[in-house]
């Protein structure tokens, strides 16, 4: 059968905790320090070589500092090492030419909570405006629709996959399998778009964390003997969860996962075409994507003229297309979709709980001088797919923010168009200045509150609201 191009996942797997629905994690040690080292990735987006060049670049990394560095963890597509070193090893390490960064695996308060407050949420909802008979449509791994942060949120859900036969680098044929529940390559109804099995195939589950980033519903959760008060950007939100995963069976493709989620284009087409649909029934004002593929350095339209067609198609409906950028680190490119001119391309910005300065470029996410937005992707806080709550970051986490942001803002102004919404998001955004090939550059993160005030009182409508 015919080979197609396929996609896969920007969320960095870093699950900083996950027990049973509450959090726990490891106090900072005195010396030595467990410590997470970043190491310069390929440029190569093959994901054997990628995979290959993370191995051997680790490896270098650990030889060069054996009997200083005793190793905690690995990673198969993240360019990163857990260890734990002193403060001479430490010293050492960040004088390596293969490291880029060393941080601290320090206990993190929750930062959906901290995330929110970021991008200026609160002022938002204390206006009435939380989303509320707006609807985001997910194309991702699929949503666990009973998470306790997810009750009554999704309704409704499809799924679009693929049964083929794949070929690694090597020449070697591999299975992809629907991830369809009915096994079949679209399913519709309540159970199509389920979160797919993460103990079984790599990186499932991610769905579900990026559905509670946008609607996660208000919940106190017990953070290390904390409770602590969690929500979604747009916790009343509604959500359409479409599985567009496929299930890859290659160690190489999969960096020496058995299986791992992977996603065709032509799939996501379908399910865009399927929100197209939806869009009588439902007042839709985002789909989100995490996911991609690529390096580009310019906007993408011609790459893939359906993908565009319907793009643009949704966006004369009002919906916004959002997509995440990708995490590879490129400060001169930015994956597909994102590329899309009518894509709003979103970037990752730091937390103060990631060990720095709050409203800085996360230092793995892809980037131009003509991204969208940045918005908070470090240690967000969100639902997992085993009903327990925790940590990612990435691009993947940073979209979700986005997504939600144009929930709030079409309750609040219902007759906006997406682009006036895209504007008045873009340019209200709070600046962050950073160095791009050596420019420097002034990008824009979503702050929730100056877009909604940039937009005009007379179309801003007023919800009632109980006192």
């Amino acid at each position: 059968m015919a080979r197609r191009r396929f996609g896969y996942m920007l969320g960095w797997w870093l699950v900083l905790l996950l027990a049973g629905g509450s959090a726990v994690m490891a106090a900072p040690g005195a010396a030595p320090q467990r410590l997470i080292v970043g190491l310069r990735p390929g440029t190569d987006d093959a994901s054997a070589a990628r995979a290959a060049h993370i191995r051997a670049t680790g490896d270098a990394v650990l030889a060069r500092h054996a009997g200083q560095v005793q190793l905690i963890r690995r990673y198969h597509s993240i360019p990163a090492l857990v260890v734990r070193t002193d403060a001479a090893g430490r010293a050492a390490l960040a004088a390596d030419p293969a490291v880029t960064h060393i941080a601290e695996d320090r206990l993190l308060a929750p930062a959906l909570n901290e995330s929110t407050t970021i991008v200026g949420a609160a002022p938002v909802w204390a206006r009435g405006y939380t989303g509320a008979g707006q609807a985001v449509a997910i194309l991702d791994t699929g949503i666990t629709r009973d998470h306790p942060f997810l009750t009554g949120a999704v309704i409704d859900e499809a799924c679009f996959s693929t049964n083929d036969t794949g070929t690694d680098a090597f020449g070697n044929p591999y299975p992809i399998v629907t991830l369809c529940p009915n096994g079949l390559e679209e399913q519709y109804g309540s159970g199509a778009g389920a979160d797919c099995d993460a103990s079984r195939v790599a990186s499932c589950g991610h769905g579900t964390h990026v559905a509670g980033i946008v609607a996660g519903r208000t919940r106190i959760v017990d953070l290390a003997g904390r409770p602590t008060t969690v929500r979604g950007v747009a916790p009343a939100a509604s959500l359409i969860g479409i599985q567009v995963f496929s299930e890859v069976r290659s160690t190489v493709v999969c960096g020496g996962a058995a299986a791992c989620a992977r996603t065709f284009i032509s799939d996501q087409i379908a399910a865009l075409e399927y929100v197209e649909q939806l869009t009588g029934f439902y007042d839709i004002a985002a789909v989100t994507m995490s996911l991609g593929g690529g390096r580009e350095a310019s906007t993408c339209d011609a790459a893939y003229p359906a993908y565009t067609d319907v793009v643009r198609r949704l966006a004369v409906l009002g919906v916004s297309t959002v997509a995440a950028t990708g995490n590879d680190g490129f400060r001169d490119g930015i994956w597909f979709p994102a590329c899309l001119s009518s894509v709003v391309s979103v970037g990752s910005s730091t937390t103060s709980s990631s060990g720095g300065a709050a409203d800085r470029l996360s230092g793995f996410s892809n980037t131009t001088a003509w991204l969208d937005l940045l918005a908070p992707g470090e240690y967000v806080l969100s639902s997992f797919a085993n009903g327990s709550y925790g940590y990612l970051a990435g691009t993947s986490m940073a979209a979700p923010h986005v997504a939600g942001a144009f929930a709030l803002l079409g309750q609040a102004v219902p007759a906006a168009s997406a682009a006036t919404l895209r504007a008045a998001l873009h340019d209200s955004g709070a600046p962050v200045t950073a160095n791009l090939g050596g420019a420097s550059v002034v990008l824009r993160r979503l702050n929730l509150r100056a877009a909604l005030d940039a937009l005009a009182p007379s179309q801003i409508h007023i919800p009632f609201l109980r006192r």
